[in-house]
């Protein structure tokens, strides 16, 4: 866009679907070495509580989330309309491709993705690819 004579700015990360920090390199590295941290063990209580019970993990700002990324939707559908309207169709119809995009990613945590990690891995048995043909007698 800047090209083109367009000013504008660098997007924010939840405007590019991307909400979720990387990890600290310092705190993955003493996790590595076999330091649980504060934040961890509650992490890991937190999950436990969530198998024992059988419920996913909540998010806590769900309501939150859908206001803002409705709002986001509809301004770029709004942009959108203007580029269509002055006649770059292209660019139009790419910013309304990734506005479905937008509106089509989820909405999972990290301790969502653990819970549905670790449950994936209690229900999986390796037993259960094996045919019977394979099975020597």
């Amino acid at each position: 866009m800047r090209e083109q004579g367009v000013p504008c700015a660098a997007t924010r990360r939840q405007h590019r679907e991307v909400t979720r920090k990387g990890e600290n390199f310092v705190l993955r590295s003493m996790r590595k070495r076999g330091y649980a941290g504060n934040v961890h063990k509650e992490q890991a209580k937190v999950l436990i509580e969530a198998i024992k019970t059988g419920n996913r993990p909540a998010h806590i700002f769900l309501k939150e989330a859908v206001a803002t990324r409705s709002e986001i939707v509809s301004e770029y559908a709004k942009i959108a309309k203007e580029l269509y309207k002055s006649g770059h169709k292209t660019e139009a119809r790419l910013l309304t491709k990734f506005a479905t995009d937008v509106t089509k990613a989820g909405f999972t945590t990290q301790a969502q993705e653990r819970y549905d990690k670790t449950v994936s891995n209690l229900n999986y048995t390796p037993f259960k690819d094996i045919k019977h043909d394979d099975i020597q007698r």
